[in-house]
């Protein structure tokens, strides 16, 4: 892959990774309001709350603790699938390190045979300047 399109690939990445943690917070702070919920009509329980509105909060209390769960879950899912991708930044940006500096080596190369090209020239044009002036001489 080209330079360039590894780091498309990365800011693709970045942005997917960036959505992710959106939908993360999203969910922590779902599951927070629903710990508050629960903690609400936990308060609201008290010795003189009668049998059946006891037996309503607690079935209300276990709703809200399946959601809870569940939200907690696809947090988990989420927060995996954010660490998954910073891993895959990660291989792209090294990716990309390796690509530049085999970039560098090759260009380095080509500079180094250029120079060389270069030199062997002048020494050749200079051979053949002495061989024209021995020969005017």
């Amino acid at each position: 892959m080209s330079i360039e399109t590894l780091r498309n690939r990365i800011a693709q990445l970045e942005r997917e990774k960036a959505n992710l943690e959106k939908s993360l917070s999203r969910e922590r702070e779902s599951a927070r309001k629903k710990q508050a919920e629960i903690a609400q009509i936990s308060r609201s329980i008290n010795k003189n709350t009668s049998l059946s509105m006891l037996s309503s909060k607690q079935r209300q209390i276990e709703s809200k603790q399946k959601q809870l769960s569940g939200y907690e879950k696809k947090a988990a899912d989420l927060q995996s699938k954010v660490a998954a991708k910073g891993s895959e930044i990660l291989r792209k940006l090294s990716e990309v390190d390796r690509a530049e500096n085999q970039a560098q080596r090759r260009k380095d190369q080509d500079e180094k045979k250029r120079q060389d090209q270069q030199l062997l020239h002048a020494e050749q044009v200079t051979r053949e300047l002495e061989r024209q002036s021995h020969i005017h001489n």
